[in-house]
């Protein structure tokens, strides 16, 4: 492409790979999907919104630069517009985690299908790996980029059965936590502040003992990472 891609957008084109059908749900403007043709990661895209308005913007887009021939725009809720085994690849970005795992939920099949899904959770990032380890799928490869402000938790997942973690590394990813990249210690330390705000509020509260308790264990986790990185 010859606009220069977003972080966000580079990140999640790379963890895409390359595929003859790539499915980008909740496509928004279209932006994941002009990448995905531009830099050659897929034959053809898939493009789904539950939004009729959104869809079009993605529909004006690929005409505006010429990829209308492999786009397939599709309006409807999450992967019930998809046949099983129809997208090797299959994206949910640009939503909240748990109605990517609501998402997933409600058409399994679909998603088991595919050869990988990459997830990029607004945040409930805890929830959404909990649930994939849950129901039959290995995460592959995880980032972490930070883009005007704010973090984003990227995942790739395939089917494949793997341990539950404990609730450290479901908050914050096994494969970012092994890599200890200096963004990764950048968020711990955000998230460490973050707690520290929580738990003096929390002392305000009745009843909030065990709750507080909690949240400086995984406090002192977080610390334990940053003093050893």
């Amino acid at each position: 492409m010859e606009e220069k891609l977003s972080q966000r957008i580079r990140s999640i084109v790379d963890l895409a790979g390359k595929a003859d059908i790539t499915a980008d749900i909740g496509c928004d403007h279209g932006l994941v999907s002009q990448a995905l043709i531009m830099e050659k990661h897929a034959d053809k895209v898939i493009a789904c919104d539950i939004s009729k308005k959104s869809l079009q913007k993605a529909i004006n887009l690929a005409r505006e630069n010429h990829w209308s021939d492999r786009l397939d725009a599709r309006c409807g809720d999450g992967l019930s517009v998809l046949e099983t085994g129809e997208a090797q690849v299959i994206i949910l970005a640009g939503m909240g985690g748990l109605l990517i795992r609501r998402i997933l939920e409600n058409n399994l099949e679909v998603a088991f299908a595919a050869d990988r899904l990459i997830c990029v959770p607004h945040g409930n990032e805890y929830e959404l790996r909990a649930f994939l380890y849950q129901n039959g799928f290995s995460i592959t490869e995880e980032r972490l980029v930070k883009e005007d402000d704010h973090y984003y938790q990227m995942m790739a997942a395939c089917r494949g059965k793997e341990r539950m973690p404990d609730e450290f590394t479901l908050l914050f990813g096994k494969k970012l936590l092994e890599k200890k990249a200096p963004v990764l210690l950048d968020y711990l330390s955000f998230k460490r502040t973050e707690l520290d705000h929580i738990i003096e509020n929390a002392k305000l509260g009745k009843n909030t003992k065990g709750y507080t308790e909690r949240l400086k264990r995984l406090r002192d986790r977080i610390t334990e990472v940053l003093i050893c990185p």
